[in-house]
Order: C-alpha cells, then structure tokens, then sequence
C-alpha cells in the first residue's frame, strides 16, 4: 500500500493485523508464538504510520519491546 502512495490503507490493514493478534494472544495469552507474532507486528508499524501518528508508532514499539523482554526472560535459551 504504502509504495503505491495508499497510506491510509497501508495503516488499516497493519491496524487489521494487530487487533486478530491481538484477539488471537487474548486467547491464549501464554502462547510464546502469538506474543511473538504480535510483538513482529507491532515493530513493522514504523512501515505503515505517517510521523503524524508518532504517538502511536512510539507506543506501538514500547509494546513491543514489553512482549519480546517477556518472551527472552521465559525463554532465556531460545534462539531469535
């Protein structure tokens, strides 16, 4: 979306990506893979948000570093 100059959709598809992770880790909130996957998401929103949304890429980040500190101190012997 956002090489062909559609940013708005480029943001409600990534939006789209990050609530079915979301509902899919609320779940099953201890799932390793679906943090992950959800941490993965939330750090390529620097891809799709305009600077104008800066506030939501810098939380966007903060969450994901949360989900991937969580997931190397569980699981300390697990490759990246």
């Amino acid at each position: 979306y956002r090489a062909t100059g559609r940013t708005r959709e480029a943001e409600a598809a990534h939006r789209r990506a990050v609530a079915i992770r979301e509902a899919r880790l609320a779940e099953e909130p201890k799932n390793p893979t679906y943090r992950s996957a959800l941490a993965e998401s939330l750090q390529s929103s620097r891809l799709h948000y305009d600077w104008k949304h800066r506030d939501e890429f810098i939380n966007d980040t903060k969450r994901s570093v949360t989900f991937l500190e969580s997931l190397v101190n569980e699981f300390p012997d697990v490759p990246a």
